[in-house]
């Protein structure tokens, strides 16, 4: 009798102690973003300026920008230059020397020659889980301690596939607009980032953007924007997010062959790859959108998102991914805010033609007024 009585209070109690473990993991993933949000604004006072969304890529072999993505040579993303500030200095240093397939430095290109040690200068597996182990890119809700490695399905026709490398839970906000249509591509902008068509960054309306470089040598960043960019204000502004990755698709990666079939539960799996690098697919791993416009300047014709409403939710597109933002916690997603809040927005606050709210809040400079909900 003791025993059935004992049994019925652990059946009663194990809810609400998964309850309380399940918002403390809520309250740690939301500190993740705070670190972030402390990280970005003391980046900007140190380096007098926001951190850039990439540093760039080199230009196709031959300038062609219409090469596939397998040879558009990206360089490293905003979240390997946090690191200094997110108590990864050690980590920051071991890229800023790099070494790699005839690059040095911040030319590098840390992809999967890199990443798998196909070359002279990749890494071993020990270095592969350290430069995985960064706790603050990671929400607990989501998933457990220890590495977080993408291991890419693809192959590569040049072998500088980027999808290998350390794996997060957060993206940064990228509004998708084109304001010179005449200009091929550049709504491709913060993904391709061609020195030679760097200025189409005049074009970007997100809060990061591009590296300013000196021609085409990384090793020669520096910041381009200032928070003054921001001219909407900074506690409007939406800066970092918790990003969609459907339950079932957590840990891989890769466009073509198993992980692409046609089937909903395997598209987009691009979307949990590494995040040094922004490539044309693998650029999911790094930043997500609210808005969507190509080929008109008209905002009737904007693709809008919203956030995912539960982890299992599906991607339904596999070329525009629908890269949501989303969470393992019920009902709300956490963001990062420009003022260095963290805020929970509920899974169904609105974004559309008629209501473009989320969207509103991801331009910094749009003047449409827009207030947190």
């Amino acid at each position: 009798m003791v025993i059935a009585i004992i049994g019925v209070l652990i059946a009663l109690l194990l809810p609400a102690v998964q309850a309380a473990r399940e918002a403390a993991r809520r309250m740690q993933c939301a500190n993740h973003l705070k670190q972030l949000g402390i990280g970005v604004h003391n980046f900007h006072d140190t380096r007098l300026g926001l951190p850039p969304a990439q540093i760039g890529y080199l230009d196709a072999p031959g300038g062609d920008t219409t090469a596939n993505d397998e040879i558009r040579l990206g360089r490293l993303t905003i979240w390997a230059l946090l690191y200094p500030f997110i108590e990864q200095t050690a980590l920051y240093e071991e890229y800023s020397s790099a070494s790699c397939d005839g690059k040095s430095g911040f030319n590098v290109l840390f992809n999967n020659k890199w990443w798998n040690n196909t070359v002279t200068g990749g890494l071993t597996e020990e270095e592969r889980k350290q430069h995985s182990s960064v706790v603050t890119l990671r929400c607990p809700s989501r998933r457990g301690g220890g590495p977080l490695m993408a291991e890419s399905t693809e192959t590569g026709t040049t072998g500088t596939d980027m999808s290998s490398g350390p794996q997060s839970d957060y993206a940064i906000v990228i509004c998708y607009l084109t304001m010179n249509t005449s200009a091929a591509g550049l709504d491709f902008w913060w993904k391709s980032g061609y020195v030679s068509s760097i200025n189409s960054v005049q074009n970007d309306q997100s809060p990061f953007r591009v590296a300013i470089l000196s021609g085409s040598n990384g090793n020669t960043w520096s910041p381009r924007d200032t928070m003054a960019w921001w001219q909407d204000g900074s506690s409007n502004q939406l800066l970092v997010g918790e990003k969609h990755i459907p339950a079932t698709l957590l840990g891989k990666c890769g466009y073509s062959g198993t992980y692409a079939a046609a089937q909903k539960e395997t598209k987009g799996t691009e979307g949990d790859c590494s995040y040094l690098n922004i490539g044309e697919r693998r650029g999911t791993s790094v930043g997500r959108w609210f808005v969507y416009r190509s080929g008109s300047t008209n905002p009737s014709s904007n693709s809008y998102k919203t956030i995912a409403r539960s982890p299992n939710e599906y991607f339904s597109n596999a070329i525009t991914l629908d890269p949501l933002f989303g969470s393992f916690h019920a009902g709300i997603c956490h963001f990062l805010i420009g003022d260095g809040s963290v805020r929970s927005l509920a899974v169904t606050t609105p974004n559309s033609s008629s209501n473009p709210l989320l969207a509103n809040l991801s331009q910094p400079n749009d003047g449409n007024p827009a207030t947190l909900p």
